[in-house]
């Protein structure tokens, strides 16, 4: 299986279409939901670290995981009200559709975030 076999695709033809449309309407529900909630990378300035790093650091101690698709909660992290998924849909250089996540977090999972950095600083 290669990498194109793997990553979303939305098919718009006329059968698939009411579908496709769907799935963005609650794409788009669910990013309204997320106004105002920061990024990872606004999170990571905060604590004066850039974004890559602090991915990396929540993908160490079991926070998230990443896949094609962007970045995922870990089972023990899931369902805690640490973030919601903010997404995104473009087009890649063939012009298929494709769909990213990222979290954006609560204040329940800056705080998180903030005890993890504290105690990595502290080591």
């Amino acid at each position: 299986m290669t990498k194109k076999d793997c990553k979303p695709h939305f098919d718009l033809q006329v059968k698939e279409r009411e579908t496709s449309e769907a799935i963005v309407k609650a794409m788009v529900k669910q990013n309204n939901m997320t106004v105002g909630m920061p990024t990872t990378r606004t999170v990571a300035k905060r604590m004066r670290m850039k974004a890559p790093e602090l991915y990396k650091m929540l993908r160490k101690h079991g926070v998230l995981t990443k896949n094609e698709y962007g970045y995922w909660f870990c089972e023990r992290y899931d369902n805690m009200g640490l973030a919601r998924m903010r997404y995104f849909i473009y087009f890649d250089g063939d012009g298929d559709q494709c769909l990213k996540q990222y979290p954006v977090w609560t204040e329940k999972g800056v705080k998180l975030i903030k005890e993890i950095v504290d105690e990595q600083r502290a080591n």
